[in-house]
């Protein structure tokens, strides 16, 4: 296989409380024991499949809500994954977030697992936005920033 792509929803947990928001209210974490036996399933398939290039996209609720539990499954991937799928400067781990927990030791963390960032900004007024986005570009020069506009 040439490519893969895992969505994994690491928590249902979210801050916004927004009213059209399809999460429910009993929110949880992905437990670690779920996350450990997702990284070994995961490098199983990439192995037995003989994937080249992985993906994997970290979302929620919003992720930075169980930022250790993050930082733990993908320090569990790269144990599992095996070293014949994409290496890291080709931007193996992408995490959706608002951006209202992006604090320079959050980012120091994702940087040192080169941990791209896929902004969705729920901010109002845009200023907001744009320091998210300054702060982001500044602190971590080679994690990669992309906006998605939700209206």
């Amino acid at each position: 296989m040439d490519a893969l792509q895992a969505n994994i929803y690491i928590t249902n947990v979210c801050h916004k409380g927004c009213p059209s928001c399809y999460y429910p209210s009993n929110a949880t974490h992905m437990s670690p024991n779920v996350a450990i036996q997702l990284s070994h399933w995961l490098g199983h398939l990439c192995r037995l499949e003989e994937v080249k290039q992985l993906k994997v996209h970290f979302l929620g609720g919003e992720p930075f809500e169980n930022f250790d539990g993050l930082l733990q499954l993908i320090d569990q991937l790269e144990i599992s994954i095996p070293t014949t799928t994409m290496s890291h400067s080709d931007g193996r781990y992408v995490v959706f977030t608002n951006g209202d927990f992006i604090t320079y030791p959050n980012l120091s963390e994702l940087h040192k697992r080169h941990v791209r960032i896929m902004l969705n900004p729920t901010t109002k007024p845009l200023s907001r936005v744009e320091d998210k986005m300054e702060k982001i570009k500044l602190y971590c020069g080679g994690v990669s920033l992309a906006v998605v506009a939700d209206r």
